[in-house]
């Protein structure tokens, strides 16, 4: 079986996209920490959130929740992602979207798009000790025809977000790669933001919680996952980055080719149309965008022969120091001009005549 793995003929080529995104519902992403929302005054027994100027605390939130005295004062809120980062020597915590929770809705929205139904499992196992070695065999051979007849979209997909496949078998290596998609995503810091936390439309006071996104304290009572009816228990809260903000994602595609441009043009179509949710609670529409803003640079090596397509239009720098700023050509593309490159040239060096490969 011969199966073309992504980087056989080198890196000739690196194309850098980066998409605005504006939200227009909310969106979740929990990272299984908690705040506290003080629900109930010190001196009263008021019914929880009436008539109350609602506080919550970010910081030292286990300890509140943790106290049995406190416990009927303050309701548990899952709290959106957040990470750290070091400025000036000091340590500064900022909400923000994983790169990890985007790059699997994208993936999954492709095989979904791509991939025929009875072969959406290829890649897929049980427990190894719940399969025999035939069982093992045979799931191996049948994601090696996958990915070497090319004729289903597993091939196209798993080039780009690369290919791991768990069967300790010595035969695996041959299904097991790097992708060439490199995947960033930032909060835009020209979103507009009011830097606020709002339950039921009222502001709440949160003075110690991250201030870089606008955010809402949403609550529903428990839903049996099986028969989706409600079950005992009081209500969930959890916060949700409100519609209207803006997120970027930045894509770096390593040898870029025509099914690429095929999956980001999928991919527009989707969010665009609101099939491509992020985050969870997709099911009640929530995580969906409209992409606001394209932009596209694209970075070839001087080798191939799709350099001679784009050597007369104005230059773009890879870096100021960057080693390769004498054998390397950056262009600014529009997504038009993107799709008129003949991407099927870029692994041809200018050597190679047309009927070669």
């Amino acid at each position: 079986m011969n199966i073309t793995k992504p980087f056989e003929n080198g890196i000739l080529g690196l194309l850098a996209a980066e998409w605005t995104l504006q939200l227009k519902t909310p969106l979740i992403i929990r990272n299984g920490n908690k705040a506290a929302l003080k629900i109930k005054p010190d001196d009263s027994e008021a019914s929880k959130g009436r008539g109350l100027n609602l506080e919550m605390y970010w910081q030292g939130a286990a300890q509140l929740l943790d106290k049995p005295s406190q416990s009927k004062k303050y309701a548990e809120v899952m709290d959106f992602n957040y990470h750290f980062s070091i400025n000036s020597g000091n340590v500064q915590v900022s909400y923000g979207i994983p790169a990890s929770s985007i790059r699997g809705a994208l993936r999954n929205n492709s095989i979904k798009r791509w991939v025929e139904l009875e072969n959406r499992d290829a890649f897929s196992l049980k427990k190894k000790e719940e399969m025999t070695k035939e069982e093992i065999k045979a799931k191996f051979q049948n994601a090696k025809s996958q990915l070497e007849e090319r004729k289903n979209g597993w091939y196209n997909i798993l080039s780009l977000f690369g290919s791991a496949f768990d069967t300790e078998s010595p035969e695996e290596t041959s299904l097991i790669w790097s992708g060439r998609l490199r995947l960033e995503t930032m909060i835009d810091t020209d979103s507009p933001a009011t830097n606020t936390v709002t339950y039921s439309g009222e502001p709440i006071k949160a003075d110690d919680i991250p201030s870089n996104i606008s955010l809402t304290i949403s609550n529903r009572g428990p839903v049996d996952a099986v028969t989706m009816g409600a079950k005992r228990g009081g209500l969930h809260y959890w916060l949700e980055m409100n519609e209207g903000q803006n997120f970027k994602i930045h894509f770096k595609i390593l040898n870029p080719n025509q099914n690429d441009l095929k999956l980001l043009e999928l991919w527009q179509d989707e969010i665009n149309e609101g099939f491509l949710l992020f985050g969870a609670g997709c099911g009640e529409d929530n995580g969906r965008a409209k992409i606001k803003e394209q932009k596209y640079k694209f970075f070839i090596s001087k080798a191939s022969r799709l350099y001679e397509q784009l050597k007369n239009m104005p230059n773009i720098s890879l870096n100021e120091n960057d080693v390769l700023e004498d054998i390397w050509l950056g262009v600014e593309l529009s997504w038009e001009q993107l799709k008129t490159l003949k991407l099927e040239q870029l692994q041809k060096s200018k050597g190679e005549t047309e009927d070669e490969q």
